[in-house]
């Protein structure tokens, strides 16, 4: 599987500037995850890792769409703290699928999309920690 990189151009004061869509990449990473848990062995621990992931890796941009519809900053920070978890859990589960050597650097690099997008929100949490302090 060949991984995509969405970015949406916006014309800005004349010049072209690039502008990643966070929602989008959270979508291209469940939907990787759900590509990969296809083509992994049935076997006992890897359906019960399945099951796992099949929760956690799109609840990562479900609670992110959340934060961004949120109803205060109490809540945006509740539910990036949860799309966060969801991030870290989904790491955790790649990291115990098993699987063949052809799926082994898929497995990988998705394990370390997870690794970015937890980092990533991490970073959007303490901006908006800070901007809540700061006040």
């Amino acid at each position: 599987m060949e991984r995509t990189t969405v970015y949406f151009h916006f014309l800005w004061g004349g010049s072209v500037v690039k502008v990643f869509d966070f929602l989008e990449r959270c979508k291209l990473f469940a939907s990787d995850v759900f590509t990969l848990l296809a083509e992994v062995p049935k076997t006992g621990q890897n359906i019960r890792i399945s099951d796992q992931l099949y929760r956690c890796a799109p609840s990562v941009g479900a609670n992110y769409n959340e934060a961004t519809d949120s109803l205060g900053k109490k809540d945006r920070l509740m539910k990036l703290c949860t799309s966060r978890r969801e991030a870290s859990e989904s790491k955790y589960f790649l990291d115990l699928l098993s699987c063949s050597r052809e799926l082994l650097q898929e497995r990988q690099a998705l394990s370390h999309e997870a690794l970015e997008l937890t980092n990533i929100l991490s970073a959007m949490l303490t901006k908006t920690e800070g901007s809540s302090r700061n006040r």
